[in-house]
């Protein structure tokens, strides 16, 4: 949507279920660690993962801070969020059935397709992947 922002797409993420399931209830150190190996596909520094802490008890929700997170990500990491967005849209073009895409509504179905998405990262990784797309989608949705 062209009008959508990092901080409008972080607030609407808060909202859905997939985000309550992987950061509810964590503490906020945790929850820092958690984002940056989703976004990131790697640790969070313990300076980071502190600072980014301190910032949430400042008053800055979670999913705002992830906001800052992502504008002030490094280059490298920028780089895997869009791989990440990218292989993400191509599974999702991938789901070209009505029953690959009711059997994507599925937790297992779901989980799967996170644990091919966590593999992305790099340029490299992110062209396997989408070499091997087909092959992912038909393990998510058990066809």
């Amino acid at each position: 949507d062209k009008g959508s922002t990092v901080a409008s797409i972080a607030a609407d993420f808060a909202k859905s279920p997939e985000y309550q399931a992987l950061y509810e209830g964590k503490s906020n150190v945790d929850l820092i660690k958690a984002v940056y190996q989703n976004l990131f596909g790697r640790a969070a520094e313990a300076s980071g993962a502190e600072y980014w802490a301190g910032v949430m008890k400042q008053g800055y929700s979670a999913h705002a801070t992830v906001g800052l997170i992502l504008a002030a990500a490094s280059e490298t990491d920028k780089r895997v969020v869009d791989n990440k967005t990218e292989a993400a849209a191509a599974f999702t073009a991938a789901l070209d059935t009505a029953t690959e895409s009711t059997a994507y509504t599925r937790t297992p179905a779901k989980a799967s397709a996170s644990a091919w998405l966590n593999g992305v990262t790099t340029d490299a990784s992110l062209a396997q992947a989408k070499a091997g797309i087909d092959k992912a989608v038909s393990a998510a949705v058990g066809a």
